[in-house]
């Protein structure tokens, strides 16, 4: 094939590039020529003796590149690659901002998307079955679990089948796009795993206290260890359990309005979980006053650092939460390893916020709005709840049970963690 410049092109080839100066290695990169002639050149980030990455990053390339094509428009004629990649591109546009969180999303869909354009590549939306998305499953699940790089022993350990699940959903959801599009004639039916059914994690009162002495080196006989102090995780565990926020942006809070993240309104008493300008999506974050208890603590936390809510040398934590999260758990004698339903994780604290706020008898209306929940979410992950206290309320007719009152979290131990 040539282009306008006059040039041949050969396609996109992996070349290994030979070392410029001495002690240097050879570097695997992508050559390609543009329409226009341009010679492309571009860097696959892997060393000579990594060809697997570098053929993962070649066919990242190509996926770019391609421009797809929907001729008649039927199933039988349209290649998964093409409506993957023009979901993709009117996605993209989609998610825009340039915050953390779109920015999570956008990478979050194309790794789905590459996943989906391995396994299906060369095959057309017609030949989607049962047997086929059932092998995908499968697939996936024998995959193990790549997100966790920096622990080989959780990634051998095989995905739930949720996650494929959640990745034939795109699937699905492209097919619906190129169809609105008027790209397919109609959609094929993708089959799906069922759901998840299991109750999400949720701790009593007592819990959390062992959780948060845990966090200041406390463990639950009442002995303590000095090294193993995290007043950052502290602070972390008080507002993930007062205000319901999801873990990514409760590290990502700071104290002024910005355009990459939430952040807090002292003045107002506002906590703003949203950036500035960012678009909504189905997973709601909207602002909601912050409790006169956490609001006794803020403005100290507020002259104990500069940017951010909760911060380690001027910069959010991010990846040592978890481990640290771990150690806390340990202390507290809650810690059970990956894959327990009944694993105490950090986005365990907003299923405790919920609940607590359920057994205070305020509405689904009241809880939804708050933590950023439809009423029918509620109502089918913490019906058990209000079960529970609809027996409360049963037996209290006639001058019954009193009401019961939960105990609040120790003033000492917020204290302690104000004071780090």
């Amino acid at each position: 094939m040539h282009n306008r410049g006059g040039r041949q092109s050969k396609g996109a080839r992996l070349h290994l590039r030979e070392v410029k100066r001495p002690g240097e290695r050879r570097r695997w990169v992508i050559l390609d020529i543009s329409p226009t002639g341009r010679r492309i050149e571009r860097s696959t980030g892997a060393f000579e003796g990594d060809l697997a990455a570098a053929e993962k990053a070649h066919r990242q390339y190509l996926a770019e590149k391609h421009e797809p094509s929907f001729g008649n428009g039927h199933p039988d004629k349209v290649l998964i690659v093409d409506v993957l990649t023009h979901y993709a591109k009117g996605k993209t546009k989609a998610i825009n901002g340039a915050n953390v969180a779109t920015a999570r999303a956008r990478d979050k869909l194309a790794r789905s998307l590459l996943l989906l354009g391995e396994f299906f590549d060369g095959k057309v939306v017609g030949d989607i079955t049962e047997e086929q998305c059932r092998d995908y499953v499968e697939h996936r699940i024998g995959k193990g679990d790549v997100r966790f790089t920096k622990n080989p022993e959780r990634r051998k350990s095989g995905l739930k089948a949720t996650t494929a699940r959640n990745e034939l959903i795109i699937l699905k959801a492209a097919q619906n796009y190129c169809v609105a599009n008027r790209k397919l004639t109609h959609a094929v039916k993708v089959w799906m795993p069922p759901p998840s059914a299991g109750r999400p994690r949720m701790l009593t009162h007592e819990e959390a206290m062992r959780l948060l002495w845990g966090s200041l080196g406390w463990d639950q006989h009442g002995r303590r260890y000095p090294k193993r102090i995290n007043y950052h995780l502290a602070r972390f565990i008080l507002i993930g359990l007062l205000t319901g926020t999801r873990s990514d942006r409760i590290r990502r809070l700071q104290w002024i309005e910005s355009v990459g993240d939430g952040w807090v309104d002292l003045d107002k008493g506002l906590l703003h979980r949203m950036a500035s300008g960012e678009t909504e999506t189905k997973k709601k974050a909207p602002s909601v006053p912050l409790s006169d208890r956490l609001m006794r603590y803020l403005p100290r936390w507020r002259r104990m650092t500069n940017r951010y809510v909760i911060e380690c040398y001027g910069r959010p934590i991010t990846d040592s939460l978890m481990t640290a999260f771990e150690g806390a758990s340990e202390l507290a004698g809650l810690y059970l390893p990956p894959g327990d339903p009944n694993r105490v994780t950090p986005h365990t604290l907003r299923h405790t916020c919920v609940s607590w706020l359920l057994e205070e008898g305020r509405t689904l209306f009241q809880v939804g709005k708050y933590v950023g929940m439809s009423a029918q979410t509620i109502e089918r992950v913490y019906g058990h709840v209000r079960n529970e206290v609809q027996r409360d309320t049963a037996n209290s007719i006639g001058g019954g049970n009193r009401r019961w009152t939960a105990p609040r979290l120790p003033h000492e131990t917020a204290r302690k963690a104000v004071n780090g």
